[in-house]
């Protein structure tokens, strides 16, 4: 193919676009010469800015309200303009939002490469995404891929070119100088006998947050069993005040002797490659979530959708589990009423605050922990439900 570069739009959250970074990497490789441009929302513009298979990183400062079509629309026609010199052989959309795919159309790329969204099944504000699908060159049927998210968006790749897959991992970036700060916390912190723990209850899903004082009665539970156990909590500004909850429900003994509270005090990748060093992730379902699988440190987090909905093959906790490394997904048994009656097909709970994941009791917890550490004994990558 000769002509101009690639184009990747990413239009989500952190966590999706590590699920993409299986793609980001096959691309390079499939188009070893091409300049790469990557479109990205400034959420995940930390990890994305020092991708090293990217040429161009272009950040889409667009209002983030998806329900505003026309607002949508307005914005890409003025982003657009910094596309169109760039004169685009082929874009390849993740994931496939009305505002990702008309952007893909306004750049001029001459092949634009999605999945297809089947009729009825999105709606963004009143209008139909089904309808904006004849913008694709290439439409791709989501269900011929893996249920995972970082398997659907290899798809594209491979349902386009029938191109080889080389390597399905996650893939997570950081400099030099995180490394190093990561590295001198372990080296002044943590001894080679003990047991290193990371602690992160954010996130921008409120009904995916597990209680603070939850997690405060799990880390009593783990160190009656792991005297030697020592817990990071990780987080940004937005985190202090559950970090504070949390140690307002622990002891100065353990506050002293196995609590480290890094909230807000260094960077969300000095934190994830902190995490690198860590025996295992402990906290809610969040782009960090995504990032520990990245760097292969395994996983205990509680999940919001209760065991007795229809988890389908699209729900989140089956596209969106930890990818990779041993991992527990701990939900409750049983949906609160408004969720049960009618609940969200991807998150299960509907109620947009900490609501049916709340039934997760600490005990239910620390067996999942249990599993998790036998898990970890066997190699077993296969993620484990539990309620």
């Amino acid at each position: 193919m000769t002509g101009g570069g690639i184009l990747i739009i990413h239009d989500s959250g952190v966590g999706d676009f590590i699920n993409m970074t299986p793609l980001i990497r096959e691309i390079r490789r499939t188009y070893p010469t091409k300049h790469i441009t990557l479109i990205i929302y400034p959420r995940a513009l930390n990890l994305a800015e020092v991708c090293p298979y990217v040429d161009e990183v272009l950040p889409n400062l667009r209002p983030y309200n998806w329900n505003n079509f026309f607002e949508d629309y307005v914005w890409n026609v003025g982003f657009a303009k910094n596309l169109l010199i760039r004169k685009f052989d082929v874009a390849y959309i993740v994931p496939a939002y009305s505002s990702a795919l008309f952007l893909a159309y306004m750049s001029g790329a001459k092949e634009r490469i999605s999945f297809k969204v089947e009729t009825g099944l999105n709606l963004i504000g009143a209008f139909p995404m089904n309808l904006l699908t004849p913008l694709l060159t290439f439409q791709v049927p989501k269900q011929l891929y893996g249920i995972h998210s970082a398997d659907n968006a290899l798809g594209l790749l491979d349902y386009s070119l029938h191109a080889p897959i080389v390597k399905r991992d996650l893939e997570l970036w950081y400099t030099p100088f995180d490394y190093t700060i990561a590295r001198q916390f372990i080296q002044e912190n943590i001894n080679s006998d003990e047991n290193f723990y990371t602690i992160v209850m954010g996130g921008e899903n409120d009904a995916k947050k597990w209680n603070p004082e939850n997690y405060a009665e799990l880390i009593k539970m783990i160190l009656h069993s792991e005297t030697n156990s020592k817990f990071v909590i990780l987080g940004g500004e937005k985190d202090i005040e559950a970090a504070t909850r949390l140690k307002n429900n622990l002891n100065e003994k353990i506050l002293e002797k196995n609590i480290f509270d890094l909230t807000n005090k260094i960077t969300f990748r000095q934190s994830l490659a902190l995490m690198s060093f860590c025996n295992a992730y402990i906290g809610n379902d969040t782009g960090t979530m995504h990032a520990a699988a990245a760097v292969k440190t395994p996983v205990l987090t509680p999940n919001c959708f209760a065991t007795d909905l229809n988890m389908t093959n699209v729900s989140a906790p089956k596209t969106c589990c930890p990818n990779g490394v041993p991992s527990v997904i701990v939900s409750p048994k049983h949906a609160l009423p408004e969720c049960k009656q009618s609940h969200d097909p991807y998150f299960g709970c509907r109620v947009g605050k900490p609501h049916c994941i709340n039934q997760i009791k600490p005990r239910t917890m620390f067996e999942g922990f249990k599993i998790l550490k036998k898990k970890i004994n066997k190699g077993d990558t296969d993620p484990f439900y539990f309620d």
